[in-house]
Order: C-alpha cells, then structure tokens, then sequence
C-alpha cells in the first residue's frame, strides 16, 4: 500500500492536534515554573537547607520592664555567638504611622553562608554591608520609586535599600526585614523596644538557618535558653517567610496547577479523538488488507510522537517569547534543563495517555461500516 505523506495523511484534524500539543506543552510548561516556585516558597526566599523555628517565652515570674530588656539582650548575645543566620520575627513595627499588618524579619546574626536573593539594586546601595532595611515587591510597588525611597518606621525615616528578587508565582510579596547589626543606633533602640515589648507581652519567634547543619547550634542555643528559665519550644510554621500575608497562597497555586493539567489532558484527548476519528477511513482500509489493530495502533503511536517533538519545540519558542515580552525569565534559571526534562516527560505522558483514546477508536473501527459511513 502506497505511504503518503505526514502532511496528507494528518490534514486539518492534524494540524488542530498540534495546536493543541503547543497549548498543552506552554500550559504544562508554565504549571512546571509555578510548582517549582512553590516549592521554593517551602524551602524560604533564601534556600537554606536547614531551619529551626522557636517561640520563646517566659513564665517563670512577671518581670520588670529593665528585667525584660536584660533578657532580650541576653537572647541577641546568645544569637550572636552561633555559627550560623539568625533572626527574630513577627514582631510589631510601626510602618508609615501605623502598625499594618508589617511583621518583618530582624537579622540578629549574618554567619559565612548568609546570602540575599535581590533585584538589581547598584545603583542605590554600594556595599552589602550598608543593608538596614530590604522589602518585598508589593511594599515597592506601592511608591513612585523605590531608588533612594524611605519607609517611615515609627518617626525615623529609612531608605529602602534592597528589594527581594519574587519568586512567588502570585507576586505577592510584603516581607520586610531589619539587619539588626547594620542600623544605625536610633533604629536598633526602636527595634530592640519592640522585640522586648513583644516578649513582655506574648512571644518572640526566632529562626535560625544556615546550608550547614543546625544540630550543634541547635543544643546550644536552648542550653543558652534554659539557663534563663525561658521556655522555648520548636514549630513549623504555616506558610513561608517570603509571602507570609498571602494566606491563600498555596490553595489558590494548588488549584490552580491542577486545573492546568487537566485542560492540558482534556485539549489533547479531545483532539485526538478528533483527529483519530478523521483517519477511520484509512484505518478501515488498512484493516480490509490485512493490517491488525496492533500495527495500525503501532502506526498512528509513531504518527503522535512525530506530531510531540515539534510541538513541544514550538511551545518552547512562545515560552522564550513570553517570558522575553513580560519580563520574567525564571523559567530558565539553574534547574532549567530539570523542568525541560519534565516538559518532554509530560508531554510524551500525555501523548502515550492519548495513544489509550486512540487505540479503543482503532478496535472500535470495522472496515466495511467505515467505509460505509464515508
């Protein structure tokens, strides 16, 4: 039997199969980016490999107001003198005379592998070490112009001089965060303040972090803790640090993934049954000489696997147009060839999951109603 082309052979209903394999392909492209952000979201906006969270509280007896600052200051010493990050959070600050909602991170202590995932910020801060004050996106987007911008913090007026690259997929981003040792004195003081205010009255929350193990610092830092007769217990904490106002953040992300995957299956089953349906004539004449089911199935699997390569490589190219018009390259940072290797699995999944639809239509299809129907 004569071959014909793949071009004669797959007609519009082919062509429509292939628009539908680049739609799926970007779509499964774009849902692969927002999963890995995700669960950067997880792991912090920094990517430490090791964290432990305390609260720290005291119960022991009700302190005078200079008792609770003593001890403040013995918990600061205390994170000082670990190898490893360290810092205080959730604790109130006055931001533009009110307090918000604005909970920030105080950097107590900046061991060898502190590290900060920053915008491009040269032409405004010089010197890492000058860093007082770093915000999240949403905080800058709300000025003019975040280049030699100051936030208000209780009466001090502080330039804004870093703002955290956002690697949320809902670029939401209102974190804030102090480096403690880098404030000039009338800051500290305001800050030390509300952190033994904040005890006084509840709890502080501490982190610890580093890309080296905590173990060590761990059992120190709460011998150090029990010396004081302050309570300190581990947590988990809800949502991560770099989008932590955003409460629906992992709903809305895990919703909306799933329904990405299942417009991306729904596109390409649909297609494929239309197109497999568009070739029951062939199919019905390849049966009437002597083609088995195995072989026709074998043959229009080929034919699906040809029509995936190029489409995924379409998809691709829109994908480095996308992201080259809105500005938002994450797609291709260092894991790029991983979530490449997931796209072409995803996508080879789909097809081989569409070859199922494909085979019950060739099974299904007798030569002589076929042709009939034709």
């Amino acid at each position: 039997m004569k071959n014909t082309s793949i071009i004669d052979r797959f007609g519009i209903t082919g062509i429509l199969f292939v628009l539908g394999l680049i739609i799926s392909s970007f779509v499964l492209i774009n849902t692969i980016d927002i999963a890995s952000r995700v669960t950067k979201e997880d792991i912090s906006n920094n990517n430490y490999s090791e964290r432990i969270y305390y609260r720290l509280s005291y119960n022991e007896k009700k302190l005078s107001k200079e008792e609770y600052n003593d001890t403040v200051r013995y918990i600061i010493d205390c994170l000082k003198e670990l190898n490893c990050n360290s810092s205080i959070e959730d604790v109130g600050i006055c931001v533009n005379n009110q307090i918000d909602d604005m909970f920030p991170e105080i950097v107590i202590n900046t061991g060898d592998d502190f590290k900060l995932q920053l915008t491009d910020t040269k032409s405004y801060t010089p010197d890492d070490n000058l860093y007082q004050l770093i915000v999240g996106e949403s905080i800058v987007n709300l000025t003019d112009n975040h280049k030699g911008n100051k936030l208000d913090v209780s009466g001090i007026q502080v330039p804004i001089q870093g703002v955290f690259l956002n690697n949320n997929a809902a670029s939401i981003d209102y974190s804030m965060m102090f480096i403690y040792d880098n404030c000039d004195q009338e800051l500290k003081q305001y800050l030390f303040s509300q952190i033994s205010d904040m005890f006084s009255s509840f709890d502080i929350q501490v982190n610890l972090y580093s890309d080296d193990t905590l173990e060590g610092e761990d059992k120190k830092f709460l011998r150090n803790m029990d010396e004081r007769s302050i309570v300190c217990e581990k947590y988990t904490p809800r949502y991560g640090v770099s989008d932590y106002q955003n409460y629906w953040y992992r709903f809305y992300n895990k919703i909306f993934i799933t329904v990405c995957m299942i417009f991306s299956l729904f596109t390409c089953f649909s297609l494929s049954y239309l197109w497999i349906s568009s070739r029951k004539k062939e199919i019905a004449i390849r049966k009437a000489f002597g083609y088995s089911n195995k072989k026709i199935f074998l043959l229009v699997t080929k034919d699906i696997f040809r029509l995936t390569v190029p489409a995924i490589m379409v998809s691709m190219i829109i994908e480095v147009l996308y992201c080259l018009v809105f500005d938002n390259m994450s797609f291709f940072d260092k894991f790029f060839i991983l979530k490449f290797v997931g796209v072409l699995l995803g996508a080879f999944i789909i097809g081989i999951l569409c070859t199922v639809n494909v085979m019950q239509e060739v099974a299904k299809t007798a030569p002589i109603s076929a042709i009939r129907e034709e």
